[in-house]
């Protein structure tokens, strides 16, 4: 996620950025006419969350290839007075997938992998840290959308502290490119057992990716301390072709496996802090901001444990490759 900036209010802040897909509220009842006026889901909820409008009913309203419900709710849990959800629309092109659907060791076996013959490999990868591979797997991870984060405050009913909420409201998507490269030999075991190597860094890659957007979950209610997730996620796939410089001077295209994780509201992170309400200020706000938009630093340090215990557990070396340049 991208922090774009903070406004603070005396009970809501909110990190805020521009979304270009917007969508026409429609009321949940059947039969009823939409309004004429076209909203984003973001300056709906933002603009209810500021006092500026008020959300008295259900609505259901068209955001990109989503359909997002909104609801009104008497309860109101963690100073957020709305339910929302996210589905894809019943005749959109791409559907997602659901997260129980998603088996890493079962999806890195649609990973393309290129077999390189042994006596072409050289003029292939030219430079001197590549020389000596047997095999390549590449892990290259993308932020697509920036995010919309509602943060509210609240103190803890025993008095023990206090915590800061940060609600989703709009999707947000991460992608991974992988592709697999093998120095191809006349002996096919070897060559299968270096394809199972290098399959078995993709796993922990896209493990790794749900992870690092989760983050850590160090939840301890009874010393009112650590931090959670209650993160909804959504997935799918593609082929696509990208280059890398070292892969044949860069002029050719390699094919590879393009994986998204879509986060959805209603996700949560939370986090206690050991002092009430009354004295957060808003540099807690922003650090806890900082903290849940570090995916993209707590992927890399995954990354590079992940390296490691797989080449502890199947042997090998760990060696940093360059990334490469990803293009559909």
């Amino acid at each position: 996620m991208t922090n774009v900036g903070w406004t603070g209010w005396s009970r809501y802040g909110l990190t805020v950025a521009c979304l270009a897909s917007y969508g026409m509220v429609r009321a949940a009842e059947p039969g009823a006419s939409p309004p004429a006026v076209r909203v984003r889901a973001v300056d709906l909820l933002r603009e209810s969350a500021e006092g500026r409008r008020r959300i008295s009913g259900p609505i259901r309203l068209r955001d990109g290839r989503w359909t997002v419900k909104i609801r009104p709710v008497v309860d109101v849990v963690d100073g957020v007075p709305w339910e929302i959800r996210y589905e894809n629309h019943p005749e959109a092109e791409i559907q997602d997938l659901l997260a129980e659907q998603f088996d890493p060791a079962e999806h890195v076996l649609r990973i393309p992998v290129l077999k390189v013959p042994d006596v072409v490999w050289d003029r292939w990868f030219p430079t001197d840290e590549m020389r000596d591979v047997a095999g390549i797997h590449f892990p290259h991870m993308v932020r697509q959308d920036e995010s919309h984060l509602l943060f509210t405050s609240h103190d803890q009913v025993d008095g023990s502290g206090s915590r800061i909420e940060g609600t989703l409201l709009v999707p947000v998507t991460w992608s991974i490119d992988q592709a697999i490269i093998v120095r191809a030999t006349s002996r096919r075991e070897e060559v299968l057992e270096r394809i199972e190597h290098e399959r078995a860094h993709a796993v922990t890659a896209v493990t790794d990716l749900t992870e690092a957007i989760i983050g850590p979950q160090s939840w301890r209610p009874g010393s009112s301390s650590g931090r959670r997730a209650q993160v909804v996620w959504r997935w799918r796939y593609e082929r696509v072709f990208g280059t890398w410089r070292h892969y044949r001077d860069g002029e050719k295209k390699l094919p590879m496996l393009r994986t998204f994780v879509t986060v959805l509201p209603p996700t949560r992170w939370s986090l206690y802090l050991l002092k009430p309400k009354s004295e957060i200020v808003p540099g807690d706000t922003l650090e806890f901001n900082f903290d849940v938009m570090g995916a993209d630093a707590r992927y890399a340090e995954l990354r590079r444990h992940g390296q490691r215990e797989v080449h502890r557990m199947l042997g090998g070396t760990t060696r940093e490759i360059p990334r490469f340049r990803s293009g559909s």
